[in-house]
């Protein structure tokens, strides 16, 4: 029987979700759409794809990225950030302040209901677990002050015991999609 995301989503203020990666483009499509349907508009954070490139999936995909503000990691490496009204951007997936102030703005803005953060298992690229939770248990304090939901992406295939206890500590929902 498949998930219901959109349940998931209204009954739980920070979710991870934990993804195959021969199935996380679709299934992240569908967890953004769910998340609009519900919030409104959307902060996303990608460390995995350039704006422009990720607009362009959903786009396709038939998200409406209207209501999306992105926070773009990956540009500033690749050298395409093209200025937009519609993103962020920040020098590197490892600038965790930076990202944080960034996710501020983007919470700051009205009607910004929901951050989808894109993903964990990058940040594990980039960073020790120790310093993810750390970073992660930060943001999601800001989240429960804001009163903001957020939902976190993690390759199943990059699983951490570790992490994902602690994780377990501070999310309402870790759930598994295949």
């Amino acid at each position: 029987m498949p998930i219901d995301l959109s349940a998931i989503i209204k009954e739980n203020q920070i979710i991870v979700f934990v993804v195959q990666s021969k199935s996380y483009s679709k299934h992240l499509e569908s967890i953004t759409k769910a998340a609009i349907g519900l919030k409104n508009n959307l902060c996303y954070v990608s460390l995995n794809k350039p704006y422009k490139v990720l607009k362009r999936g959903l786009e396709n995909a038939g998200v409406p990225t209207e209501k999306i503000r992105f926070v773009d990691a990956v540009s500033s490496k690749v050298g395409s950030m093209t200025p937009d009204d519609n993103v962020i951007f920040i020098s590197s997936p490892q600038a965790l302040t930076e990202m944080s102030i960034s996710i501020n703005k983007c919470l700051g803005l009205k009607d910004m209901g929901i951050v989808l953060f894109d993903s964990l298992s990058t940040l594990l690229v980039y960073e020790e677990a120790s310093n993810v939770v750390r970073f992660v248990h930060s943001i999601i304090s800001t989240f429960r002050v804001k009163e903001r939901s957020c939902i976190f992406t993690m390759l199943k295939e990059d699983l951490k015991e570790e992490l994902v206890k602690d994780l377990g500590m501070f999310a309402d929902k870790i759930e598994e999609i295949d």
